[in-house]
């Protein structure tokens, strides 16, 4: 086995005449076993939920609590995710041992530390340059805020462990390769990154806010291409998943974070309200 490095990380290829298999992409499957994982994964994004929701209500309302329901897509959303959660760690058979070992490497931190950051910088500086052209965020973010404040700890479970480990699973273990076997790397990361920031705007199509949602569109393009290229670099899948784990996490710290500041500023100005009233 050899090792190339590069200024930014480091990442290693097979030995043809190795049989160390320490750090090849983890895509040793079948092609029907990652068949299977994509067809999951479609089911995930498009039909499971539904099912889900639609059992859930009947069962809630055998049960007399219609009232509830309110927020009973959330619930849905999320056992979908741990189900076919489950099921994709079952095709992956043996790959998730190495997975598992990858997770706490410090090659693999590192890289996740290092993409993180230049996801977060290109974020903060786009948002800032679109800013005056916009007003609030896309209508995925804005479903995603809404449960935040509803449903807290749901919630944070949600956005920051179950919903990057099932995309993850989905777009860059088998969507990503099971591209691999068919076309090129470089357009396998193309046809992965699209896709993954195309679902993101699934709720603006829904909620009819396409047009004004997609000069947001890069917020979710450059990470995808990011993530993804940030696998095809390492060869380890643990590196994507914290690597989205982590920024989902910023992001919910910055969203509780802006909540309590904007609280104590409404305190503040209700208490300096308060005082200019005494003296009227």
């Amino acid at each position: 086995m050899f090792n190339k490095k590069s200024d930014e990380f480091e990442y290693y290829e097979l030995d043809k005449n190795s049989n160390d298999e320490l750090e090849v992409f983890d895509d040793n499957l079948s092609s029907s076993k990652l068949g299977i994982g994509v067809f999951l994964g479609f089911a995930y994004i498009f039909f499971i939920p539904v099912i889900i929701f639609l059992i859930l209500s009947i069962i809630y309302k055998s049960l007399g609590l219609e009232d509830s329901v309110e927020n009973l897509s959330t619930i849905a959303q999320f056992i979908s995710a741990v189900i076919v959660i489950v099921l994709m760690l079952i095709l992956m058979g043996s790959n998730l041992k190495k997975v598992l070992r990858d997770l706490v490497r410090d090659k693999t931190i590192g890289n996740a530390i290092l993409f993180v950051i230049i996801i977060v910088a290109f974020n903060t500086m786009y948002s800032l340059i679109v800013s005056p052209y916009i007003q609030g965020t896309t209508a995925n973010q804005e479903e995603v805020n809404k449960m935040m404040i509803e449903m807290p700890l749901l919630a944070i479970t949600f956005v920051v462990l179950v919903a990057p480990l099932v995309e993850e699973l989905i777009f860059r273990y088998f969507t990503f390769n099971s591209l691999k076997l068919y076309v090129d790397p470089k357009w396998a990361i193309v046809i992965t990154t699209v896709a993954f920031a195309g679902i993101h705007l699934l709720q603006s199509i829904i909620m009819g806010t396409l047009v004004n949602d997609l000069i947001l569109f890069p917020l979710y393009l450059i990470p995808s291409f990011l993530i993804t290229y940030s696998y095809y670099k390492t060869k380890m899948f643990a590196v994507p998943i914290l690597i989205h784990m982590a920024y989902n996490g910023y992001q919910t710290a910055m969203f509780y974070l802006g909540q309590y500041l904007l609280e104590q500023l409404e305190s503040s100005s209700s208490v300096v309200s308060s005082f200019i009233q005494l003296f009227r």
